[in-house]
């Protein structure tokens, strides 16, 4: 993680420290069933809720596990990888006022090298593919030529820092909460352009046609921070909780080209400049609403079948790329719908096997790097304190 991120882990590592234990000390311990409920982000945890005769002054929840794919709101964030193990530990409230209040953390860690041909991979949904511009030679000759990039991300870490309050009025549950989104990215970009056929390098070896230029500036470092409202029911049907979540985007920044630059490089012992992409980072305070709907079916007390299904629609969060550009657009529509399924081994009544799987359909033009339907799995360990 790079140094300039560290003000704001600390920033939120001292507000959940100062909240998590203002709120125990200040708080009863009346006997009654608990719930424990994660919500963060598209990330839910599935781990089903706990019964416990005294309820604590502080409930926790640690899970660590292993995923083939990292599909955040529908876009592979590590494509051609090898997956990622992630972590999450939360604390819960149950007694805050009217309510209950988590803080937790939430993390991923790339496994091998992710690879797309696009000019950037982001959050936001990466930059476009193969663009045709102009190269100009050092002695004045021009030509367009077909520019074919690939990025390689040889590194990627997400650390998310989440907090939430949850409370009801009346059947909904409604839920107001704040996720901080800290993302280091390793990345490098390659072109490779094909001349025109009647282009001469004006030093040998003459008549070739590609050329290979970089590494190029990218996309790397992103820091985001999103609030979002939820709300929510588990009054209209015992096994089946209907839910409507509208994040929006406060805070946005990364390393990121602002204007097109010129880069003089040498091919073929000729000098050539190159004019790159412009902006490729979508830093719009765009918005986000999911509608889903998540099940939990228990079989016996040793196995919970917890399905889910759901449908997303973007404002301005997404890029949707575009032919001919070295970037892609922000995007206004339907974005993906999504099922998935986890089957929750309880191998104590704390611990939980939980292996998972999930299936995703792109309704907009997916990003370069996901394709149109990405399925993917894993397995993790959840454990409720």
């Amino acid at each position: 993680m790079k140094k300039k991120t560290l003000p704001r882990v600390v920033a939120y590592a001292v507000c959940a420290i100062f909240a998590l234990t203002t709120a125990a000390l200040a708080q009863n311990s009346d006997p009654k069933d608990v719930t424990v409920e994660v919500k963060h982000d598209s990330k839910d945890s599935k781990t089903p809720p706990i019964t416990q005769e005294k309820e604590p002054l502080v409930q926790f929840l640690l899970e660590s596990g292993y995923e083939s794919e990292y599909n955040f709101r529908g876009t592979n964030l590590m494509p051609n990888s090898e997956g990622g193990f992630f972590y999450q530990a939360q604390a819960t409230i149950p007694k805050v006022g009217p309510g209950s209040l988590t803080l937790g953390l939430w993390a991923i860690h790339q496994i091998g090298t992710a690879s797309a041909d696009t000019w950037s991979l982001s959050e936001g949904g990466g930059g476009a593919g193969i663009s045709r511009a102009a190269i100009m030679n050092a002695q004045g000759g021009v030509i367009n030529a077909d520019r074919f990039p690939t990025t390689t991300q040889t590194s990627f870490r997400e650390i998310d820092l989440f907090v939430s309050y949850k409370f009801s009025l009346g059947p909904v549950d409604i839920t107001l909460g704040n996720i901080g989104f800290l993302i280091h990215r390793e990345a490098q970009t390659f072109e490779l352009d094909v001349l025109p056929a009647n282009f001469i390098w004006l030093n040998p070896p003459t008549g070739t046609r590609f050329a290979t230029f970089g590494p190029l500036p990218t996309v790397e470092d992103e820091n985001f921070d999103r609030i979002y409202i939820r709300l929510s029911s588990t009054k209209l049907c015992p096994h089946i909780t209907p839910q409507i979540t509208y994040y929006q985007t406060i805070y946005s920044d990364g390393n990121q080209r602002t204007a097109p630059f010129i880069q003089t490089l040498t091919q073929f012992g000729a000098p050539i400049l190159i004019q790159g992409p412009g902006q490729e980072r979508n830093d719009d305070l765009g918005g986000y609403l999911e509608g889903r709907l998540n099940g939990n079916f228990p079989v016996g007390h040793w196995l919970d079948i917890n399905p889910y299904g759901l449908v997303s629609v973007s404002f301005r969060d997404r890029t949707e790329p575009v032919a001919g550009t070295f970037a892609g657009r922000p995007f206004t529509g339907f974005n993906n719908a999504q099922a998935g399924l986890e089957l929750d081994f309880h191998i104590t009544p704390n611990i939980a096997l939980v292996p998972f799987g999930a299936v995703s359909y792109h309704i907009s033009e997916p990003p370069i790097g996901t394709d149109r339907t990405e399925a993917w799995g894993g397995v993790k360990i959840a454990i409720n304190l």
